[in-house]
C-alpha cells in the first residue's frame, strides 16, 4: 500500500486491487485460507487530503457543466427565438392569406349579391312586362265584352223604343180584354158561390128544423162549395192576367227581333262617351309630359292622337264584333240632323202664319136607358 501514491490510489483502483489481493492472499495462505473475493468501498482520510484533491478537478467539473447549461440554455432559447420568428412568419402569412382569402369570399359574395339583384330586377321587369301585357289583354277583353254586351243591350233598347209604342195599346187591349173575361168569370163564379150560400143557407134553417146535426153539414158543405168557387174564380183570373201579360211580352219580343241593327247603333253611341272617358283615366295620373325631339307637336297634341287612335280601335273592335260602321253612322246622324234643322228652320215661319187648329167639343155623354 505505501507503494502507490494518494493519487494512484484514487485513479487506479484496479491495481490498487490487484496488489491488495496479492499481499493479503499470501497472508491468508499462510493461514490455511483462500481470498474468494473482496470489494473496496472506499479510501477515506481524517484530515481531508482526498477530498481537497478532488476539489479542482469537481470544480472545473462543475465550470464545465454550468457552461454547458448556459450554452445548452442559450441554444434553447434560440431556437425558442428561431421558432417564434419562424411562427410569427406562419402567422403572419397565415393572417395574410386569410385576409386574401376573406377579400376574395367578399367580392364574390359581391358579385353574387349583384348578380342577384340584377337577376331579382330582370325577374321583376319581366313581371311588370308581363303584367302590362296582361292588362292590355284584359283590357281589349273587356272592350270587346263590353262592346258585345252593349250590343245586346242596344239590339233590346232599341227595339223596345221603336217598337213599344205600336204594340203597347195591342197589348193593353188583350190585357183589358182579358181582365173583362177575368171579371166576368169572378162575377159569374161570386154569383155563383152566393146562390151556394143562399142554398146553404136555406138548407141549415131547413136543417135547423130537422136537426143540428143536418143543419151543420149543410152549412160546412155550403161554406166548402164557397170557398171552391172563389178559390177557382181567383184562380182563373190570375192566369188570365198571366196570358195578357205573356203576349204583351209577346208582342215587344216581336217588334225587339224586327229591328236589332238600329237599337244595336244606338246603345253604342251612347256607351261611346263612356269608354272614352275611361280612356281618359289613364292620362288624369300623369303629373307633366316632357317630349324630347320628335316633330315639334306639344303634348296636347299627342294626347289628341293617343285619344283619336283609341276611338278608332274602339271603332274597329265594335266592327269585327258587331259588323256595325260607327264612323258611317255617326256620319249619317250629323247629315240627317243638319237636315232636319234646316227643314224645321225652314218651316217655322210657315207654320207661325198658319192659325191654330180649333178643337171641337166632346161629344155628350149617352142618356141612361130607363129601366
Amino acid at each position: 500500500m505505501a507503494t502507490l501514491s494518494v493519487v494512484e490510489l484514487m485513479r487506479e483502483r484496479k491495481k490498487f486491487s490487484d496488489q491488495i489481493a496479492a499481499d493479503v492472499s499470501q497472508e491468508l495462505a499462510e493461514q490455511g485460507l483462500i481470498l474468494d473475493s473482496f470489494q473496496i468501498k472506499g479510501i477515506t482520510d481524517k484530515v481531508g487530503y482526498i477530498q481537497s484533491l478532488g476539489a479542482p478537478e469537481i470544480q472545473a467539473k462543475r465550470q464545465s457543466a454550468e457552461i454547458s447549461q448556459t450554452n445548452a440554455d442559450r441554444a434553447i432559447n434560440q431556437k425558442n427565438i428561431a421558432n417564434q420568428e419562424a411562427n410569427l412568419v406562419e402567422q403572419t402569412a397565415l393572417d395574410t392569406n386569410t385576409a386574401n382569402a376573406n377579400a376574395g369570399i367578399g367580392r364574390a359574395r359581391a358579385e353574387a349579391e349583384q348578380a342577384e339583384q340584377l337577376a331579382r330586377a330582370q325577374a321583376e321587369q319581366a313581371v311588370l312586362q308581363q303584367q302590362a301585357e296582361n292588362r292590355q289583354a284584359q283590357l281589349d277583353a273587356d272592350v270587346k265584352r263590353v262592346a258585345d254586351a252593349q250590343r245586346y243591350e242596344a239590339e233590346t233598347r232599341a227595339q223596345a223604343e221603336l217598337y213599344t209604342r205600336e204594340r203597347a195599346a195591342e197589348a193593353a187591349a188583350i190585357e183589358q180584354v182579358k181582365q173583362a173575361e177575368a171579371r166576368t168569370r169572378i162575377a159569374e163564379q161570386q154569383a155563383q158561390a152566393d146562390k151556394a150560400k143562399a142554398d146553404g143557407e136555406a138548407a141549415a134553417a131547413i136543417a135547423r128544423a130537422t136537426g143540428e146535426a143536418d143543419a151543420l153539414r149543410a152549412q160546412a158543405e155550403a161554406e166548402s162549395e164557397a170557398r171552391r168557387l172563389r178559390a177557382n174564380a181567383e184562380a182563373d183570373a190570375i192566369r188570365a192576367e198571366g196570358e195578357a201579360r205573356a203576349a204583351a211580352v209577346e208582342a215587344e219580343a216581336k217588334a225587339i227581333a224586327s229591328n236589332q241593327d238600329a237599337f244595336l247603333s244606338q246603345r253604342v253611341l251612347e256607351t261611346l262617351p263612356s269608354i272614352m272617358a275611361e280612356f281618359a283615366k289613364g292620362y288624369s295620373t300623369i303629373g307633366s309630359v316632357s317630349i324630347i325631339g320628335g316633330s315639334g307637336d306639344g303634348a296636347s297634341d299627342l294626347v289628341g292622337a293617343d285619344s283619336a287612335k283609341a276611338l278608332k280601335s274602339v271603332f274597329d273592335s265594335v266592327s269585327s264584333a258587331t259588323g256595325l260602321d260607327l264612323a258611317s253612322i255617326i256620319q249619317g246622324q250629323a247629315v240627317g240632323r243638319g237636315i232636319g234643322e234646316g227643314v224645321a228652320a225652314a218651316s217655322a215661319p210657315a207654320a207661325k202664319r198658319q192659325p191654330k187648329p180649333t178643337t171641337p167639343p166632346p161629344p155628350a155623354p149617352p142618356a141612361a136607358a130607363a129601366e
